[in-house]
């Protein structure tokens, strides 16, 4: 297999080769299977003529399609980690820079408390005038 291809933990078997497998006589299906792990896990490429060779064909490309699937999910999570990595190594304290305010200059940070309720907004907020009626 290639250099930068990752191996899976595992074959998938999925429940709709049943029919087509049982036809099969057991050993037939047991080789399939053994061969399937064999492309796989070391890309050894079996040589079948006639049925096998039809059994083999739908298998491979379900093993090439999982192949695929599996290393984007690795690159994807690789791709996360580095991500997730950066982060903290900014995050970390010897690097930490205090974050640059979003409000409009001049308007400071509000520091209110539970007990004040919604008062506090008053004074950084113009609200309408209200009439009761």
């Amino acid at each position: 297999m290639k250099d930068n291809h990752i191996t899976p933990p595992g074959v998938m078997l999925y429940t709709g080769f049943y029919e087509s497998l049982k036809t099969l006589p057991d050993e037939t299906v047991g080789k399939l299977v053994l061969v399937l792990m064999e492309y796989s896990f070391l890309g050894v490429v079996p040589e079948f003529d006639g049925a096998l060779a039809c059994a083999w064909a739908f298998l491979k490309d379900y093993a090439d399609y999982d192949a695929v699937r599996y290393q984007r999910s690795v690159e994807r999570r690789r791709a996360a980690a580095e991500k997730r990595w950066q982060r903290e190594k900014a995050d970390s304290p010897e690097k930490k820079t205090p974050p640059k305010s979003t409000l409009p200059k001049g308007i400071s940070t509000p520091t209110a408390s539970a007990h004040d309720g919604a008062d506090w907004m008053k004074k950084y907020i113009k609200f309408p005038e209200t009439t009761k009626s």
